[in-house]
């Protein structure tokens, strides 16, 4: 592996990082969410797609009521992480009718 790469292990959320001959492994949802934020847009900035496949799909995965789809799907949008936005969508979509009554969503 070059040292500009990066890789995830076949377990959900885990990846590798090689900083030229060591290797740094983290699962990612041991990580704050924020700092998954974080690493989903470096991910982007730097095109390491199995980065940011774990960190979309970690982050699609804390998606489970109207607050947390509102707070996580701008991010989402950003960062072109489609698991994230499609989960946050869903929450958004089981919360019809009232969903559209909320301020947040109709400023998306």
């Amino acid at each position: 592996m070059r040292d500009d790469e990066c890789s995830t292990s076949e377990e959900d959320f885990d990846m590798s990082f090689c900083i030229g001959d060591d290797e740094l492994g983290k699962s990612v949802d041991s990580l704050e969410p924020n700092v998954v934020l974080e690493l989903l847009s470096l991910a982007n900035r730097f095109c390491c797609e199995e980065m940011k496949t774990a960190c979309d799909a970690y982050l699609a995965s804390l998606v489970y009521d109207m607050n947390r789809a509102m707070l996580l799907i701008e991010y989402g949008l950003d960062e072109t992480a489609h698991l994230l936005v499609t989960a946050c969508l869903q929450v958004l979509m089981r919360e019809l009718p009232s969903s559209v009554h909320s301020p947040n969503v109709t400023r998306l």
